[in-house]
């Protein structure tokens, strides 16, 4: 019976537990597993616009010519090459000034705020590294561009041709900020 109650006391005695120590600090990282297999081919992207091409905003500095037309012609534009004349959509946006918002494509009229008849007509023409714009000579009585809009601006837009020789075109270039979105540049 001794025996028994030995038995039972170091039972008693071993079977307690104390409170739980801190975390001890981890281990050594393990080797690297096996590779995993490739995963299945997603879907095709959307078509890029990795090549676009978008001047900056520039200021328009008019010259009156002899007839009364409004031009401003020679402006940098190194990258209109002979092939993207041959084959790229160029496009052509004017804002009346630096800090408008209303932004058109052109060839454009202009129309008078008063009257509501066309002032003048705003076109615009590429050249290998140029392109220019031009006025009509404004309506009898009416202020020509460079007093009516002084600080206005232009700036062209470039979309050269995908390696099938076709371009995508906007839905509504006429849509500044439309077309801006769907080429993916900064308006």
């Amino acid at each position: 019976m001794a025996l028994i109650v030995l038995i039972g006391i170091f039972s008693f005695v071993t079977s307690c537990e104390g409170p739980e120590g801190p975390v001890g600090p981890a281990g050594p990282a393990g080797a690297q597993g096996p590779a995993g297999a490739n995963g299945t081919q997603g879907p095709p992207g959307p078509t890029g616009n990795a090549n676009v091409i978008a001047s900056d905003w520039i200021t328009n500095v008019w010259t009156v010519q002899s007839n009364g037309a409004r031009t401003h012609t020679n402006i940098p534009a190194p990258e209109i090459t002979q092939a993207i004349l041959d084959k790229a959509s160029l496009f052509i946006y004017f804002k009346t000034s630096s800090t408008g918002s209303s932004v058109k494509l052109i060839p454009n009229p202009l129309y008078s705020g008063t009257t509501g008849a066309i002032v003048y007509i705003i076109d615009g023409f590429f050249q290998i590294g140029t392109f220019g714009v031009f006025t009509s000579p404004p309506a009898v009585g009416s202020n020509g561009i460079e007093v009516s809009f002084p600080n206005s601006q232009v700036r062209y837009v470039i979309i050269p041709p995908a390696s099938t020789g076709r371009v995508r075109l906007p839905e509504n270039p006429e849509d500044y900020y439309a077309t801006c979105a769907w080429l993916g540049i900064e308006p």
